[in-house]
């Protein structure tokens, strides 16, 4: 729950929380420190001494601010007033100011933005020319970039009313504007302030601004601390500056100026080229780059010798030119010992970025994000044996631009809508160090709806998915490009269309269990963490109202200081009523972590499970799971308690480091303490060796799995399933490895243990035994076989090379699942899919484990074994074949009826098709057709559709024929017209409901060898009949015909002539877990005539009877 900032002071003043206070500085520092920039005229040492008065005076005056309507707006005044005071004092240092301004307009990128230019310089005294609660919409609205239903929840107005409080207060900020020359829409000044108005502050500053606030609070100005650590800033640029200008020529300085940024597409003259004074250029680059002349150190305190960190120097430059790319933004993330660090880096106009790391940096992540080049992604894992480079340089290219449009329920353009892509983690594609992963990446619609993203590499596009959002709407379905065609092509074109849902507004009111309102209550339609969850804050009446609801079933939540969350399932529709939320006093939750030896656990998460568990039974619903956010933290002694806790049976999820995470841990709040046991994590390390050599291999990784049981001729056999994620798939160097689980590969069951396979370039690689999960510690030292690797181009039917065509390696057990246009990494266990490049070509390894390759593109398929593997190269698609058919029953066609294209391999490298792709569905002339069919024999399988009760459907296989199928040849297929159709009716008891909702099913088949119904109870018994010879021949001879069953009439297609029994079985419903069993069953003996062999027959009636006992067939 996000807690206001009056809490935030409440809990600073009353509890005497420094943590509290530390969230609201980190919360407003951009906003404070980004005006206080624009005030000093970008003197980033003033800025830092503005900011540090800033929130001295706010821990100084918390107790009275703590009835302030809006601490964002005091906050903005008071940057101003601070600023003017810097100002003044600092007058007679403004010659210096602008020789360092000078050197840093030289060192800055020089991003064109003319309405930026023009407008700050004059933004903050125009801001403050406003009355108060206008500049306090704007403030919220473009400068804390809060949506309109927020803005509306702190005043008591609705969404549209704040959207006109806003305009109304954006129009006059245009009105002040324009008084001094500057003319803008409103369109284009509320996008230059909701991208340009707030930056990011310099990393570290939150901390340290926090520290010395708390500690100088008592004091009516800055302590002397603070003056002293923030002068430090000025210190290094002054000194870069100095440097440069002795060092640079004059008019070296001028040409700089002129030349403006390079980029891909022009040349241009780096002045920073011709200065020799590598230091000094080191220093001021990394000033230019970060904004902070210090840097993080592991401590968390920060030093101002460029000594306590290493630099990388990034050169980035245009892959088709060659050329240094200026103003390239670089995401810099990774983690610095046990601490997570995030930067935003910009290249320079010779295309150069010093990137600093901590000399304990365990990963150093890097991604560039420049409109028009395709993301990319640099990684190095020191943890992990891997050396970050001094210098590297990444080279460009140019992107596939995609685009389209966002339209409302009813076709019209929606402006303002968000459009955000991301991709399916494919381990097996990524290299290191680079790659073209990226992170999220959203833009937003235009006035006429439409979109473009630039930035994503053509090798990434199958993997991307993405959709479109808005507040007052429906959120659109998400498209997944690797699995539809259709919307890659739309995309790629720039016409793909995302469509966004009707939605519904709703109000409501929380109140306690007095019926008293409580103000500030969040309250929230839809799942904890969803894209679609819709939040309000309660008004001084307890009042909300949420717009953009889904219609039909959802959860509606609410959550406030002091009582128990709350969730019910709730019908929305467009004039639903307005909804009561009764919040109650908590339950208390007590648990004491400790470890196998009984010691505490400090520091422990225990996070809220929200997830739905189990089978879902539209029949026999669950209680709603209490959707709220909550991540508890134990205490030195172990112990996390929450006496805010609903009272419900609630599910746990509990981790902490060197520990196996515990899922889905089950309790409801009793006030008593429970004791939860977190197990070690479980360690692997050793060495990776070459066999022949003995010496270390320089770079290998390490797949992580875990095992399968698979039942085949000859018993029982363990294979494993490889991982999907990208935390499973570890890269080492320098010959060893060491590396911790704290989590299962597989969640959902206990604990499978883990299979590790060993991979390097050029060699065989090698699969582990199955270790288990608590073994603590387990030392592998691997030796790898030498192995020669095969480079294979793949070619389409027409001889030319096929770049992204999917191959999927495959090992015993492994199973590769094809949805007609790509095999899919999470429903097929044990495959690895890797592409071929823009050469058409892919790296074969030497692994003696890979005992079948498919390889699929949209022009063809192949299936190599074996024997192929090492052969000539290049190998060459075959053409897709084609089915079409028609089904009879007798001589008529008919129409809806099911069947389903299956491989017809056995468990060993198992190629399997997409149930719904491969699902097919006769027309009204009984015809069927399917598209994109692997060349060689597949089954034509007839499915039998059942509909389960609330909603549910399945499938029963029965009769399958097999088929040839040609490359680039139609198959034509006749299904049906031979032999009897046979029906009968079904009698149902006297007094039964009849047509009962439950599950009917049946056929006609042989009668099964005498006794055999009755051993249907005794599965061991049952199991010895079934090694006899009698059964064996049964089953040889057997046949079986399956039931179409519809207004109680049972039909039989293709009977051939013979004795048969004709058995029927009623399913009653599940219950509470427990299997459902059948309540009606009937058998008959029925004989089909051999004369005249086909036709229809009646067969008359079977007779159902209420029984208890198993039915055997």
């Amino acid at each position: 729950m996000t807690v206001t900032d009056t809490e935030l002071l409440r809990r600073y003043t009353d509890q005497k929380s420094d943590d509290a206070f530390a969230e609201l500085v980190a919360r407003h520092l951009d906003l404070v420190h980004s005006a206080a920039l624009r005030q000093v005229n970008g003197d980033a040492a003033d800025a830092a001494d503005v900011a540090q008065a800033v929130f001295t005076d706010l821990a100084r005056k918390a107790r009275q601010l703590t009835r302030h309507t809006s601490l964002t707006g005091w906050l903005y005044t008071s940057t101003r007033f601070l600023a003017a005071n810097t100002r003044r004092t600092e007058s007679r240092r403004r010659s210096r100011e602008q020789q360092a301004h000078a050197m840093n307009q030289l060192l800055q990128p020089d991003i064109p933005d003319p309405e930026w230019d023009q407008l700050q310089p004059v933004l903050d005294e125009t801001m403050h020319e406003l009355d108060q609660p206008d500049r306090e919409a704007v403030l919220w609205r473009y400068f804390e970039r809060r949506s309109h239903a927020e803005i509306g929840s702190r005043l008591g107005l609705s969404e549209n009313a704040a959207r006109m409080r806003v305009d109304r207060a954006l129009d006059k900020l245009r009105a002040g504007l324009a008084n001094r020359g500057i003319h803008s829409t409103a369109a284009v000044l509320g996008g230059v302030l909701g991208q340009k108005s707030v930056a990011a502050a310099p990393p570290g500053m939150a901390g340290e601004i926090s520290r010395i606030a708390l500690a100088g609070s008592a004091s009516a100005i800055v302590a002397p601390s603070a003056a002293g650590f923030f002068r430090r800033w000025r210190v290094p640029i002054a000194l870069a500056a100095l440097t440069l200008l002795v060092l640079i020529p004059a008019g070296l300085l001028r040409s700089a100026k002129e030349a403006g940024a390079i980029d891909g597409r022009q040349g241009g003259i780096s002045a920073l080229g011709a200065a020799s004074d590598a230091t000094s250029r080191s220093r001021a680059e990394f000033v230019a780059n970060t904004g902070d002349a210090t840097a993080d150190t592991p401590d968390g305190t920060t030093s101002k010798d460029a000594t306590a960190t290493n630099v990388l120097v990034l050169t980035v430059l245009a892959a088709e030119s060659g050329k240094p790319l200026a103003n390239v933004p670089i995401n810099q993330r990774g983690w610095e010992g046990e601490r997570f660090v995030g930067k935003r880096l910009v290249t320079l106009r010779d295309g150069t970025c010093r990137v600093p790391f901590s000399t304990n940096s365990a990963e150093l992540e890097l991604t560039t994000q420049a409109d028009g080049f395709a993301d990319t992604r640099l990684v190095w894992s020191p943890k992990r044996g891997e050396i970050i480079p001094a210098t590297y340089t990444v080279k460009l290219r140019r992107p596939v631009k995609l685009g389209g449009r966002v339209v409302d329920a009813d076709g019209q353009p929606v402006a303002g809508a968000k459009v955000g892509f991301n991709h399916e983690e494919e381990p097996a594609l990524v290299r290191r160090p680079e790659s073209y992963e990226f992170g999220w990446i959203e833009v937003v619609t235009d006035d006429a709806g439409h979109w473009e993203i630039n930035r994503i590499a053509e090798e990434m596009v199958r993997r991307i998915y993405g959709g479109a959002r808005y507040a007052e709407l429906v959120d659109s379905p998400p498209v997944w490009v690797g699995k539809d065609a259709q919307a890659e092509q739309e995309l790629r074109k720039g016409t793909h269309v995302f469509k966004l849902g009707r939605a519904a507004e709703i109000t409501g009111v929380v109140v306690d269990s007095e019926g008293n309102p409580i103000s500030s209550a969040k309250a929230a339609l839809g799942n904890v963490g969803n894209s679609g969850r819709r939040e309000a804050i309660a008004d001084a009446q307890g009042a909300f109202t949420l717009r953009g609801c889904a219609l039909g079933k959802g959860l509606l939540s609410a959550q406030a200081l002091g009582f128990a969350a709350t969730t019910e399932e709730v019908s929305i529709s467009t004039n639903s009523p307005p909804f009561r939320l009764v919040l109650k006093a908590g339950a208390e939750l007590r648990l004491r972590i400790v470890n196998h030896d009984g010691q505490p656990v400090p520091k422990a998460h225990a996070w809220l499970n929200t997830l739905e568990r189990g089978p879902i039974d539209p029949d026999h619903p669950k209680p709603p799971i209490i959707q709220a956010d909550v991540d508890l933290r134990s205490d030195e002694e172990g112990r996390v308690v929450w006496s805010e806790a609903p009272d419900a049976n609630l599910e746990f999820d509990l981790s902490a480091k060197g520990y196996m995470r515990v899922s889905n841990y089950k309790i409801r709040p009793d006030g008593q303490e429970h004791t939860v046991i977190l197990p070690p994590s479980l360690t692997i390390f050793g060495t990776v060796q070459n066999a022949d050599t003995g010496k270390p291999v320089p770079k290998f990784r390490v797949i992580t799995g875990w095992p399968r049981i698979d039942f085949g001729p000859s018993g029982a056999i363990t294979n494993a399933d490889w991982s999907t994620l990208d935390r499973f798939w570890m890269t080492f160097a320098r010959g060893e490895f060491h590396h911790s689980f704290d989590e299962a590969v597989i969640g959902g069951m206990a604990n499978p243990g883990y299979i590790l396979k060993f991979e390097a370039e050029g060699y065989a690689s090698f699969v582990s035994r199955t270790i288990a999960a608590d073994e603590g510690k387990v030392r592998l030292d691997v030796v790898l076989n030498p192995a020669s690797e095969s480079t294979i181009t793949v070619l389409s039917p027409e001889g030319s090379p096929v770049r992204q065509a999917e191959v999927a390696l495959l090992t015993a057990g492994s199973t590769a699942t094809f949805d007609g246009r790509a095999f899919e990494p999470d429903s097929s266990p044990g495959m690895i899919r890797i592409m071929t490049d823009a050469q058409g070509q892919f790296r074969l390894p030497g692994d003696d484990t890979i005992i079948r390759i498919l390889i699929a593109h949209a022009s063809g398929f192949l299936d190599v074994r074996p024997p192929q593997f090492h052969g000539e190269s290049p190998w060459t698609l075959q053409p897709w074949g084609q089915i079409e058919g028609t089904w009879l029953a007798g001589d008529q066609p008919v129409a809806g009826r099911e069947l389903l294209v299956q491989a017809t391999e056995g468990l060993t490298g198992m190629l399997q098709f997409d149930f719904t792709r491969y699902r097919l569905a006769t027309d009204a002339a009984g015809r069927f057709q399917c598209d994109r069919v692997p060349p060689g024999r597949v089954k034509l399988v007839r499915l039998t559709r059942q509909e389960q009760g609330g909603g549910r459907t399945s499938w029963r296989h029965g009769k399958a024929v097999e088929v040839e199928i040609k490359p680039g040849e139609v198959t034509s297929v006749m299904l049906g017209g031979a032999g009897y159709t046979a029906s009968l009716r079904l009698a149902w008891p006297t007094g039964s409901p009849g047509k009962t909702g439950g599950r009917v099913f049946g056929g006609i088949h042989t009668p099964p060898p005498a006794g055999m119904s009755e051993l249907v109870s005794n599965p061991e018994a049952l199991a010895r009949f079934q090694q006899t010879p009698e059964f064996q021949a049964f089953v040889k001879t057997a046949r079986q015909f399956e039931f179409l069953i519809r207004n109680d009439v049972a039909t039989a297609e293709e009977v051939e002539p013979g004795e048969y029994e004709a058995t029927v079985v009623v399913l009653g419903e599940a219950e509470k877990g427990v299997p459902p069993g059948p309540i009606f069953s009937g058998r008959t003996r029925v004989s089909i005539p051999a004369e005249p062999g086909s036709g229809r027959l009646d067969l008359g009636e079977i007779v159902l009877e209420a029984t208890s006992a198993p039915v055997g067939q």
